[in-house]
C-alpha cells in the first residue's frame, strides 16, 4: 500500500498514526463504550494497543489528528478496503 499521506485543514493536521500515539488513544480504546463496536474487546494495555494499531498485516491506513492550536492528539481516522475490520 502506498504511503499515508499527510493531511492539513485549517485547524487539524493528519499525519500517520506512529507507535508513540498509543499512549494518547489508550484512555479511549480501555473503555468497553467506545470500543462497543470494534471487532475485539477492549484493551487492556498500551503495548496491547499499540501492537493492534501498528499490525505490519493491516493492510488499511490510520491517521491521527493533531489540532494545530495546542499540538493535541484529538482522534484516530482509519480507511480500509472492503471486507477488511479493525
Amino acid at each position: 500500500m502506498p504511503d499515508t499521506p499527510l493531511i492539513e485543514t485549517d485547524q487539524y493536521r493528519l499525519r500517520k498514526l506512529e507507535p508513540g500515539d498509543s499512549a494518547a488513544l489508550f484512555e479511549t480504546f480501555a473503555s468497553e463504550e467506545a470500543c462497543r463496536f470494534l471487532a475485539r474487546p477492549r484493551f487492556e494495555s498500551e503495548a496491547e494497543l499499540c501492537a493492534w494499531l501498528t499490525d505490519p498485516e493491516w493492510n488499511g491506513r490510520s491517521w491521527v489528528a493533531i489540532d494545530k492550536s495546542d499540538g493535541a492528539l484529538v482522534g484516530r481516522f482509519v480507511a480500509v478496503r472492503p471486507g477488511m475490520t479493525r
